[in-house]
């Protein structure tokens, strides 16, 4: 049994980004892939994901947890 999902990659590196969208194609999901946060915040808005593979630090984005990492 196979699931084919729509997937949204955000990571503000490129290569880590990049890789990601590349496997997850070749597994056969549909990717959607964005490099800040602002921009994945546009794409939650005009699309629907089954999954949200995110980088949890990115810069630019309020991070009031930031002094745990």
């Amino acid at each position: 049994m196979s699931f084919s999902g729509t997937i949204l990659v955000v990571d503000d590196h490129e290569h880590v980004r990049n890789a990601l969208v590349r496997q997850l194609e070749l597994a056969g999901h549909t990717v959607i892939a964005r490099s800040d946060g602002i921009q994945a915040l546009e794409a939650v808005q005009q699309y629907t994901f089954d999954l949200i593979l995110l980088d949890i630090l990115m810069p630019g984005m309020s991070r009031p947890h930031q002094d745990l990492f």
